[in-house]
């Protein structure tokens, strides 16, 4: 979410990565409208989390993931919330994913 050109970091990522071997990717998120059930979110958590992250120009857009299961298959993916520092209360949505080559 903080790497702006994404895209073109997954790709180089992907470039290097072994024909075995397996690219693994930490970010904060928000899901789509509709999306796989351990990802979805209420419409307020997804505007809450987007506003905030947008105020420091963070994307957090569900079309990140996307493109990584465009590229590779997933392997493993948990979805969870972590503290914030300096922020009391508050949880932010972040994923673990893992994929390699199709």
């Amino acid at each position: 979410s903080m790497i702006p050109p994404f895209h073109a970091a997954v790709d180089n990522a992907i470039t290097m990565l072994a024909t075995d071997g397996f690219l693994g990717i930490c970010d904060f998120f928000v899901s789509a409208k509709y999306d796989a059930p351990m990802r979805q979110m209420s419409w307020g958590r997804r505007f809450f989390w987007r506003s905030i992250f947008d105020i420091d120009t963070i994307d957090l857009g569900p079309e990140r993931r996307s493109y990584l299961e465009h590229k590779l298959e997933r392997i493993w993916e948990i979805n969870s919330e972590g503290s914030i520092p300096y922020v009391p209360y508050f949880r932010a949505p972040y994923y673990i994913w893992i994929g390699q080559h199709h």
